[in-house]
């Protein structure tokens, strides 16, 4: 990986082969040879895959990365993961739900000025983006999330504003 700006768990090759082995549902990216993955395309990414590398020769081929995490992956199929998060009745939030909380409140950010500055607009939303998604959030923290929004936007129990709302509630997707 190269030295710029990335956030996100940083995982070895091990450990993402024992999460994928685990059945964890989770898929790779794997950018172009010459330019990598563009910083937008790893804010979507819930983790980081390095792989140390000579720092004379930093970057392996495509098909070098491919065989790594292959490798690791197939290796790893007979092991328990190292880390287990118990959910209980609660389901992880899926990439349309995360999206659609993210949608949202760029556009509340939008209405109230926050992200004004149109140079660095771009950069404010991919690090919301990075922040929510490295959270890994349950569904229903994310309507947790949307009701907070609502509170906050509408606010429902002010009584100056009663009657007053700007917007309709988000429709719930199961």
């Amino acid at each position: 990986m190269r030295g710029r700006f990335t956030t996100g768990a940083l995982l070895g090759a091990l450990v993402a082969g024992t999460l994928v082995a685990a059945g964890q549902g989770a898929g790779f990216l794997f950018g172009p040879e010459r330019t990598g993955l563009e910083n937008d395309e790893i804010t979507l990414a819930d983790a980081i895959v390095p792989f140390p590398v000579n720092p004379e020769f930093s970057s392996l081929n495509l098909a070098q990365a491919v065989l790594v995490v292959g490798y690791e992956w197939i290796s790893r199929q007979s092991d328990a993961p190292a880390r287990h998060l118990r959910l209980g009745k609660a389901e992880p939030a899926n990439k349309g739900e995360v999206e659609g909380l993210l949608k949202r409140l760029e556009a509340a950010l939008d209405d109230c000025g926050f992200l004004r500055n149109e140079q660095m607009r771009p950069v404010m939303v991919r690090n919301i983006r990075a922040f929510l998604l490295r959270a890994n959030p349950m569904s229903h923290e994310i309507r947790t999330a949307h009701g907070m929004l609502s509170g906050l936007i509408d606010r429902p129990h002010d009584p100056a504003r009663a009657g007053k709302s700007k917007r309709p509630n988000p429709v719930r997707e199961d």
